[in-house]
């Protein structure tokens, strides 16, 4: 018995470890550029509003919402976009973004 919760127990810190490794910079930034209208003018702010909870997107991109959390923060640092409040981004760096979704962020 004790084993089998051993076993469970590694697999769920495996887990863990996966979601929360750099390539979640990457599976955000690729979201977030879903999410920017194309219809939108050349020059003109893009502010992007999650299109459910920041829980919910984190569980459609994979990861744990404090991993998304930590990944918006990197983003925000980067000055590549801007919390505005929950739920609701600026993306200050169009190209910086796209580039995050091919590479680590610089």
């Amino acid at each position: 018995m004790l084993a089998l919760v051993g076993r469970c127990l590694r697999s769920a810190f495996d887990v863990i470890q996966s979601v929360s490794t750099p390539g979640a910079h990457s599976r955000l930034a690729s979201a977030l550029l879903s999410l920017v209208p194309q219809s939108r003018a050349p020059g003109s702010p893009v502010r992007l509003d999650l299109p459910v909870t920041a829980q919910e997107f984190a569980g459609a991109l994979g990861m744990a919402p404090e991993t998304l959390s930590r990944a918006i923060s990197g983003l925000v640092e980067k000055g590549i976009v801007r919390r505005i409040r929950p739920g609701r981004l600026e993306v200050l760096d169009l190209a910086r973004l796209e580039r995050a979704v091919r590479t680590p962020v610089d």
